[in-house]
């Protein structure tokens, strides 16, 4: 390789150098830039590429999660009420002060049968 190319070659600055001063790049001849310019666009991709293969995998986990223990079950509101010797619509009207209870629509509660026991165990304290 001749000089004057090696001292071309020299003088291009990395993408590093590029992002610390993005004032490196100005003077640049034109058939550089666009070699910059895809160099980024494969850094971009591969960078597109792992945070999918990242996020994929978090989803995977997430989905691989054990399932509630055994003794734990959903109960809607008539069972709710039934387990707390109440009306279905005493505990609509506190599902707000009952922390095992999630409202599920306007007309619709879910609760852990596990939580309702916890919950109940810490009021008779």
């Amino acid at each position: 390789m001749d000089p004057a190319t090696e001292q071309r070659l020299a003088s291009v600055p990395s993408l590093d150098e590029i992002a610390r001063d993005p004032g490196c790049a100005g003077g640049l001849p034109v058939r550089t830039l666009a070699a910059l310019q895809g160099r980024a666009a494969a850094v971009l991709t591969a960078l597109a590429a792992a945070a999918l293969a990242a996020t994929e995998t978090a989803q995977e986990a997430r989905a691989s999660k054990p399932t509630p223990a055994a003794g734990d079950r959903t109960l809607n509101a008539d069972q709710i009420a039934a387990e707390l010797g109440q009306t279905r619509r005493w505990v609509f009207r506190n599902a707000r002060k009952l922390p095992f209870v999630r409202r599920i629509s306007r007309k619709a509660l879910a609760g852990s049968e596990a939580g309702l026991r916890r919950w109940r165990d810490s009021q008779k304290a």
